[in-house]
């Protein structure tokens, strides 16, 4: 019963970790500025640029949306591999002892990594449309043709 307790206690931490972490990504995330450095010509960048400083470099702005959910899609990700990676130790383990704790530990990780999978499926259309919402290459605008 102890277990359980633990369990659902931990479950309801990382859900609300999980959630905070999803949601400062949306809404605290900015692009870091070290320096400045100034071209000649125009360059495609995946950030919108703000305007130019007065020397003519360029101020970047808040990251798009197709950035911000690939701050959860790839976390999201390797945890499915790693949770089918340890579904997979524990059926060989279950292959080789024939013991039901085993078995029962493989198909609780391949419950949790359905749910893992599913986040990265749903994720990663959210990405590949925002992405491509914005002209496939994450600028806003034509794109330059070289002569």
């Amino acid at each position: 019963m102890r277990q359980i307790r633990i369990a659902i206690t931990l479950l309801i931490v990382g859900g609300v970790l999980t959630t905070a972490a999803f949601l400062m990504a949306f809404y605290t995330a900015e692009v870091q500025s070290f320096g400045e450095v100034t071209l000649e010509q125009a360059v495609d960048t995946a950030f919108p640029l703000r305007g130019q400083t007065p020397e003519g470099g360029s101020i970047y702005g808040r990251p798009w949306f197709s950035q911000k959910i690939f701050y959860f899609h790839v976390p999201v990700a390797e945890a499915s591999f790693l949770v089918l990676l340890i579904s997979a130790y524990f059926a060989i383990r279950f292959l080789m002892t024939k013991r039901a704790d085993y078995d029962t530990k493989s198909r609780i990780a391949m419950e949790t990594a359905l749910i893992f999978v599913v986040l990265t499926m749903i994720t990663g259309v959210l990405w590949t449309r925002a992405s491509w919402a914005c002209g496939g290459s994450g600028s806003r605008g034509s794109r330059p043709t070289s002569s």
